[in-house]
């Protein structure tokens, strides 16, 4: 057995999100010091594969099955410690997979979690939109051995607690694009003779876990929240889509509109890449770092406060079709920095004073003349986006000085 030789247990299957931060994380952990061996839900395994890193599934009927199956990875790989992509996900996987913290805990190897949010700095509650808050149990992490805390989204913890292990989440030199521009416009027979926006969700972005009537007309509404925002632009524009549902709707004259249902990862970073611009609903979206890492101005659309428009409907009129088509479907929009779950209050902890939030605009999104304000900005004016990518290189230089995670864990 040896500390080197780390299980890394991904068991979400609604997104890829933490599986990725835990990709980015430890790939860049030399292969002659360390040994890794992913285990995950069967969607997620080929994902894994791809990126060169072992990976076993759990791909039985029963938990018990899972379970077994499980301590026979465990008894072959031999771990000197396990890693959890996420505790808390890990323990709502439990009830298809077997594994919950106590088990792992009682297998007396060391035992850590990515911790994304900053957890010990929040109350522990997940403020759902139309929902009462979520007590989440503060042990799991608090009983950790070790964490990790990936920048971004974290900030540079000056913490002296010794279970804390900031690093960086990406490679130092690893924001080069592979392909040229025209061959990615080529690899999607698309045409550089305009603007491309890329844009993203995924299947989690469907739940509704508060089972509100409101929240599910948000869901449906929010495609053409954000087709209606583009669709104010001066110009025309390319927008590629990547996300589990295609949009049905008309789409404008002026937008190009692309979908793919997935890309393989790689051509799914050069989009990242080579986009002129990156917009999405999701703040803590690893597809929105991975955007400012690689240089590629970017627009959070969030909304701040709760917007009623009953409140609101003598300034109706003068809103453009769309948006009055939507207060027709939906009576209000809720606070959000995570669409659709929420999370205002929750992800607050982690961006409170946090220099990631410099890297990209955040904008209201029902706020149609600062959307079309913003991302006509980062389209077409060169002082702005040079402006934004100074501060997205300013950031990460600023990252640099972190230890590499190798050394941490040794």
């Amino acid at each position: 057995m040896s500390n080197n030789r780390i299980l890394v247990l991904g068991l979400g299957h609604l997104s890829n999100g933490e599986l990725t931060i835990a990709l980015e994380t430890v790939r860049h952990l030399p292969s002659n010091g360390f040994e890794l061996l992913f285990i995950s839900h069967p969607n997620g395994a080929n994902y894994i594969r791809s990126t060169g890193i072992p990976c076993m599934s759990l791909d039985k009927t029963t938990t018990w099955e899972n379970r077994t199956l499980f301590e026979k990875i465990l008894t072959d790989f031999n771990p000197g410690r396990i890693l959890c992509a996420d505790v808390y996900t890990m323990e709502y996987a439990s009830v298809w997979c077997g594994i919950d913290f106590e088990y792992l805990k009682r297998l007396g190897l060391p035992l850590g979690s990515f911790d994304q949010y900053e957890w010990e700095s929040t109350n522990f509650e997940w403020d759902f939109t139309h929902a009462p808050p979520v007590k989440i149990r503060p042990e799991l992490i608090k009983s950790c051995d070790f964490l990790i805390r990936p920048c971004p989204l974290n900030k540079v913890d000056a913490s002296q607690d010794s279970r804390i292990i900031t690093c960086r989440l990406f490679g130092k030199n690893d924001n080069t694009p592979k392909m040229s521009r025209s061959m990615w416009a080529e690899a999607l027979s698309i045409n550089l003779d305009r603007k491309v926006i890329f844009t993203v969700n995924s299947s989690w972005e469907y739940v509704d876990v508060s089972n509100s009537v409101s929240t599910k007309a948000m869901i449906e509404q929010m495609p053409k929240i954000i087709h209606g925002n583009i669709s104010l632009v001066g110009e025309p524009v390319t927008l590629i889509h990547v996300g589990p549902r295609q949009w049905t709707f008309p789409i404008a004259s002026t937008i190009d509109y692309r979908y793919f249902p997935a890309l393989k990862s790689d051509l799914y970073r050069e989009c990242l890449a080579h986009a002129d611009l990156f917009m999405g609903t999701n703040a803590i979206s690893i597809t929105l770092s991975n955007a400012v890492f690689l240089g590629t101005p970017s627009i959070l659309l969030n909304n701040f406060k709760v917007l009623d428009f009953q409140r609101i409907s003598s300034i109706l009129p003068k809103m453009p079709s769309w948006y009055q088509d939507v207060t027709k479907h939906v009576s209000s929009v809720f606070a959000f920095r995570m669409f659709p779950w929420g999370w205002s209050k929750f992800l607050s902890y982690v961006f409170a004073d946090n220099p990631y939030q410099e890297t990209f605009l955040t904008v209201p999104v029902m706020e149609p003349s600062k959307c079309k304000k913003a991302i006509e900005k980062y389209l077409f004016d060169e002082s702005a986006i040079s402006e934004i990518r100074e501060k997205q290189q300013v950031y990460f230089s600023k990252l640099s000085r972190l230890r590499p995670l190798e050394e941490q864990l040794m």
